[in-house]
């Protein structure tokens, strides 16, 4: 059976139990130029960096970078 396809795809950025961590982390996220989202995942909170084809190598190495430079580090 060939794997489901995602109907968009994403970067996750941190996985959290606490909300508020989360928001920290998107607010973190937002201030480097990312548009970050906070969505619950079962008991936990995910940030995400959501994508598009448009977007994806463009995020994808934008993110490389900013993790290259600590950026994300809670």
């Amino acid at each position: 059976m060939a794997p489901k396809k995602l109907a968009q795809s994403y970067i996750v950025v941190g996985l959290f139990s606490s909300q508020a961590n989360a928001n920290k982390m998107a607010v973190k996220a937002k201030s480097k130029g990312f548009i970050p989202k906070v969505v619950k995942s079962n008991s936990n909170w995910r940030v995400i960096l959501p994508e598009n084809l448009s977007t994806k190598n463009k995020n994808l190495e934008l993110v490389r970078k900013t993790l290259e430079k600590g950026a994300f580090k809670s």
